[in-house]
């Protein structure tokens, strides 16, 4: 009896190696490559120009019923795709934009998890197969970085504040430089966030394709070198508040999940950029391409133009010869 115990121990194991399944997914000029696991989690590394800066990190997505979107999941099949086309633009920074990626889309029975490489960077996102409406409870998107680099975070205002009520944010704030794993205890941080590689390159986290779904704030409770996204739950009562001629809405209860979403809902996009230089991230069109809008009607009015806000221009002028505000003197200057 003794004997067959590991032969019954290894049989157990058969089902599970099985199903174990990796994909390598690299971009289309090679700079950027991707591991893709799955099993009973779902995992991604990246590669950049032959260096690893994101170490295995799970992806996940559990539904308000108690299902998931994981590898626990009945896999169907892997199906690769390439795309290259070039977009002429409306409203962007560019007349024109090369849209070339390869792409690996993992099916399972209720979602597929797409994944897209540009040299660029490298993005995933859930497609839902329901086909009725459903409730997100949470979402699992991690990033394990490969060092202890670092980082410029933009961390949300007033930190003294729970995190829940953290979430109640402007979006703006200092850029604090400083290691992962010095991440300041109980506090989130909005998009985009930047990385520093070593050799002098830059990892940037952001999204695309932001509808129907709480934008991604990132965490990093343990001071390691993961960070964690996390997401503000359902807004159950808003009231006025009284900033901004009363149009600001000030969440003052929740629901205990994030999301309501329709039959085949499709998630967002989760963005890693990684470009050699910083000079190289400002010329990335990852996002535009992974969330262009489809406009339609006539533009050929609107023009390119200078503008000037008030709130800069009234208090970030120095060295002038001049009295700095809401004058024409200080708009001249602003313009030129």
């Amino acid at each position: 009896m003794k004997k067959s115990l590991p032969i019954i121990a290894l049989a157990a194991l058969i089902p599970f190696l099985a199903s174990a399944r990796n994909f390598t997914l690299a971009s289309p000029g090679g700079k950027v490559s991707a591991e893709i696991s799955t099993g009973d989690k779902i995992t991604w590394s990246l590669s950049f120009n032959g260096k690893s800066v994101i170490l295995p990190s799970a992806v996940s997505m559990s539904l308000y019923d108690g299902t998931a979107y994981d590898g626990k999941v009945k896999f169907l099949k892997a199906t690769r795709a390439k795309g290259d086309e070039t977009v002429s633009t409306r409203l962007y920074k560019k007349a024109s934009v090369r849209n070339r990626y390869n792409q690996l889309t993992l099916s399972y029975k209720t979602f597929d998890l797409v994944f897209r490489a540009y040299d660029e960077g490298l993005a995933y996102r859930f497609v839902s197969k329901s086909k009725t409406p459903f409730i997100v409870k949470d979402e699992t998107a991690s990033f394990n970085f490969a060092g202890d680099w670092d980082s410029y975070i933009p961390y949300v205002r007033n930190g003294e504040r729970t995190i829940r009520q953290q979430f109640n944010s402007s979006f703006e704030h200092i850029y604090a430089h400083v290691p992962l794993s010095e991440w300041a205890s109980g506090r989130i941080a909005f998009l985009p966030l930047a990385v520093q590689l070593p050799g002098g390159g830059l990892l940037n986290i952001t999204e695309a394709a932001l509808e129907h779904y709480p934008g991604m704030y990132l965490w990093n409770e343990d001071k390691d070198s993961a960070l964690e996204g996390m997401w503000a739950l359902y807004p159950k009562d808003i009231i006025n508040g009284t900033a901004h001629n009363n149009l600001q809405g000030i969440v003052m209860d929740h629901e205990d999940y994030i999301a309501k979403s329709e039959p085949g809902a499709v998630f967002p996009w989760r963005i890693v950029t990684v470009t050699a230089s910083e000079a190289e991230m400002l010329d990335n069109d990852m996002v535009f391409n992974l969330s262009r809008p489809q406009v339609e009607g006539d533009f050929s009015w609107i023009k390119p133009g200078k503008v000037a806000w008030d709130w800069w221009n009234d208090w970030n002028l120095y060295g002038v010869d001049f009295r700095a505000g809401i004058n024409t003197e200080t708009y001249k200057y602003y313009i030129d």
